[in-house]
Order: structure tokens, then C-alpha cells, then sequence
């Protein structure tokens, strides 16, 4: 659907429900990126280097930080267009498949911050 398409108002809630679902996803991408990044950097600036494996187990937290938040403004862009079509049209699709990989890979990208934790204790 395009942003200059005038749909009639009875759709209205539904499509701004699902723009306001689209940017809380693409806040919580920057938020997930986000602290990525500054645990690699508080890992650096507070000294913690001196031992290869944790450098490169952090730089790995940080670049699956990244790739999370990334994979999560794909996905959430792509679904708010199909979902914006699906509400035109009257029927709507599960969003399971998006669920389960965003959740797969938050739930892998938390498990590295943990590991990490258990390392440096």
C-alpha cells in the first residue's frame, strides 16, 4: 500500500494501530543495537582487554547486537506493508513466522550477553 492511497475510514484504527506496532519494533531494534554496542564498548574503555577469547566473544556480542536489531527493522517493515494490504483487503495472516524468528534471535543474542557475564565473573 502506498503512502499516497486514500483507504476508507473505517480502516483507519487498524492502520494506525499497525504503524504504532511498526515503531515500537523499530524502537526496540535501535534500543537491541544500541546496548550492543555500548557493552563492547564498556568492554574496551574499562580495560577488560588482555584475553583474546573475551575480546573476540565481545566483538561477537556486539556485531549479533547489531545484525538483531537489523534483521528486526527488516522483517517489522516488511510485515507492516503486508499487514497494512491485509487490513485493506479484510483479512489478516498470523505474523508467526516473524514472531519466531525475532524471538529465536533475541533469545540467542541474550544467551551470548549471559555467557559473557559468566566469562568476566
Amino acid at each position: 500500500m502506498r503512502d499516497n492511497k486514500h483507504v476508507p475510514v473505517q480502516f483507519a484504527q487498524q492502520l494506525l494501530a499497525n504503524e504504532r506496532t511498526y515503531l515500537a519494533w523499530i524502537r526496540t531494534s535501535a534500543a537491541i543495537a544500541g546496548i550492543g554496542f555500548l557493552v563492547t564498548n564498556l568492554h574496551f574503555v574499562m580495560g577488560d582487554t588482555g584475553d583474546q577469547t573475551l575480546d573476540t566473544f565481545i566483538m561477537i556480542i556486539g556485531i549479533a547486537s547489531v545484525f538483531t536489531g537489523i534483521l528486526m527493522i527488516v522483517i517489522s517493515t516488511v510485515d507492516y506493508f503486508k499487514k497494512n494490504k491485509d487490513i485493506v483487503s479484510g483479512y489478516i495472516r498470523p505474523s508467526s513466522l516473524k514472531i519466531w524468528v525475532l524471538s529465536v534471535s533475541m533469545f540467542l543474542m541474550l544467551s551470548t550477553f549471559l555467557l559473557y557475564f559468566i566469562l568476566i565473573n
